[in-house]
């Protein structure tokens, strides 16, 4: 069996590497099928992966969509099953995880210092001892009054509004650059024969390109919108 890393992989496939990477992405979210992985983390794409890979180029070549396409592997395909406690990229990179894990370790820690903060004072003998704890506990109440507050249902849910609205900003803004970059492509490219005297846009190839680009080009757009690079 062969092994390869995602660049050599996705010289063997023909297509970018962010668009093959993509894929396993999307079908691991989905828990659809694994990377295997190697002791440092890395993705390593075996035999099956690279049918899987192909399998899903020529039916993009036939104008399937994804969705489509991942109904269909299962049929044809041994899927490797996802771990159970595996993470996704996605989510690793969510802004509001990243924030509500850092408020719950936050919070941890806050309780541990008051429990500790409380053990002394009941063991604190002398009375400098039981000031200095005291302001020590008011260090801490000062500490807990600036955490900010847990978010309402609504607030969660505006949240979630403006993400989406981020999200489609981004990908029309992505497109009106493809259709730029399209239309500055030799007229060979853009057009097919229709007539013998008569050519018209390719509007499939011309689609498939801005899908490509958006796909291409949207995490990192949305990274430098949060501010996560």
């Amino acid at each position: 069996m062969e092994y390869w890393k995602i660049t050599e992989f996705s010289k063997e496939i023909g297509k970018h590497l962010n668009t093959v990477d993509g894929w396993f992405k999307k079908m691991e979210e989905q828990k659809l099928h694994w990377v295997n992985r190697s002791e440092h983390g890395e993705k390593i794409y075996s035999t099956l992966d690279m049918k899987i890979a192909q399998f899903i180029k020529a039916k993009r070549t036939e104008k399937w969509s994804m969705e489509s396409i991942f109904d269909e592997l299962p049929r044809h395909f041994e899927l490797r099953p996802v771990p159970e406690d595996n993470t996704s990229e996605s989510q690793l990179l969510d802004p509001a995880a990243i924030r509500n894990e850092f408020e719950s370790v936050t919070k941890g820690l806050f309780e541990n210092q008051l429990k500790e903060i409380q053990q002394y004072i009941k063991e604190a003998a002398a009375a400098q001892a039981v000031i200095q704890a005291e302001e020590i506990k008011k260090q801490y109440e000062s500490l807990v009054m600036q955490l900010p507050h847990p978010k309402s249902t609504e607030e969660e849910r505006q949240e979630r509004i403006t993400d989406m609205i981020t999200r489609r900003r981004i990908e029309s803004q992505l497109r009106k650059e493809a259709l730029e970059l399209w239309s500055q492509k030799p007229e060979s490219e853009r057009k097919i024969r229709t007539g013998l005297f008569r050519k018209e846009e390719d509007i499939n190839k011309r689609d498939l390109f801005i899908e490509e680009y958006i796909y291409d080009h949207i995490e990192e757009r949305i990274k430098r919108e949060y501010d996560l690079q």
